[in-house]
């Protein structure tokens, strides 16, 4: 029925499957191990690298054009609980720069209210194919999406949650994660070859400076741009994320131009972090020789703690928790996704079953 069918959508993702031919792979294998064999004799102060954000310097920042981009539709997936008044006024600039804008809010059902301006429930994947036939019929297939589902007011949201609970994590994923998916498979099934920009605007999703009131949701859509590229080669993707909270006056003016020229002339990071008047970018950098061999390094394993090993029941898992034990007299839990029998039931499972059995060596592993 299509409640299930609703609920399938929401919780399944398609992704890309790939035929790997193992009998043509022994070269590659072959130059994975010399690789690896050149990486395990590389000087340890060599193997050591920081992820860290650095100040982009504006005045030396490279702009991409993006021709495939310019002159092409700009499609605004919005709330009406919009972030300040910021994409409000963004809208407007666009518009006054001569924009072709599309319009999507989210709303009960498909509908196009007026030319170029479309409602859909973020939750059901079908909408998405609708607003793609209609955006491919109607000649309006976007070169630039801009994602602002999730950059709402703080303060509005707070004083509606007084008298309502709480929103699940599904209808914040749905505007969210599902969306980003949605949108760009239904696009690609319409236009496989039509190239395009993905902008995702997120606030408080990015810690950098240490004073951000962080906001999780953020954080898991950030990190389906980073895949969302990969799957769909045709797309661009890169997310600026904001703090608008406190702006006012000139420096909201300042981060409101900011937006637009990232809108209007796109550079080529593909993560940007705008605070204040500051941009920053992540970079990875080789930690300096002092810090990675001559520093005293604090105990990362507790004396009698308790660890928690994802996969526990593997090889891997088996072996690291092995080390744990005889290192720091752990406690371990062993998580997995397979069957084990309860420990009651070793000793006429082992009985039952051959010495060599997957199941029996690993109970008496443990």
């Amino acid at each position: 029925n299509s409640s299930d069918t609703n609920n399938r959508d929401l919780n399944t993702l398609n992704l890309n499957t790939f035929d790997v031919n193992r009998k043509s792979n022994s070269s590659l294998s072959n130059a994975i191990s010399n690789q690896a064999d050149a990486q395990i004799k590389m000087p340890v102060a060599d193997w050591f690298y920081e992820y860290r954000w650095e100040e982009l310097d504006q005045t030396l920042r490279a702009k991409n054009e993006l021709n495939a981009v310019q002159g092409k539709p700009i499609l605004l997936l919005q709330t009406e609980r919009d972030c300040h008044g910021l994409i409000r006024d963004l809208k407007t600039s666009l518009i006054n720069a001569g924009h072709v804008l599309v319009q999507v809010f989210i709303g009960a059902a498909f509908t196009q209210a007026q030319p170029n301006e479309f409602e859909l429930d973020p939750r059901q994947k079908n909408h998405f194919d609708q607003l793609a036939a209609c955006l491919s019929k109607q000649g309006i297939l976007p070169g630039h999406i801009i994602h602002a589902w999730h950059l709402v007011n703080d303060q509005r949201k707070t004083a509606r949650s007084k008298k309502s609970p709480a929103k699940p994590l599904a209808d914040s994923m749905a505007k969210g994660l599902f969306s980003l998916a949605y949108l760009t498979g239904s696009l690609q099934s319409i236009a496989p070859a039509h190239p395009f920009l993905l902008t995702l605007l997120t606030e408080a999703g990015q810690c950098v400076t240490g004073e951000e009131q962080l906001r999780p949701e953020a954080a898991i859509d950030i990190s389906a741009i980073k895949v969302l590229a990969q799957e769909h080669p045709a797309i661009q993707c890169r997310s600026i994320d904001v703090r608008v909270k406190d702006l006012r006056g000139w420096q909201y003016q300042r981060l409101k131009d900011r937006l637009l020229e990232e809108c209007c002339y796109p550079g080529s990071e593909s993560e940007l972090v705008v605070r204040g008047n500051r941009c920053w970018v992540p970079t990875i950098s080789k930690m300096a020789a002092s810090l990675s061999t001559s520093r005293t390094l604090q105990p990362v394993l507790r004396q009698q703690g308790t660890y928690l090993i994802t996969g526990g029941l593997g090889n891997i898992g088996l072996l690291i928790a092995q080390f744990l034990v005889q290192k720091v007299d752990a406690n371990v839990v062993l998580l997995s996704r397979s069957h084990f029998p309860a420990m009651d039931e070793w000793v006429d499972y082992l009985v039952e079953h051959n010495a060599d059995d997957s199941i029996a060596l690993k109970i008496k592993h443990l």
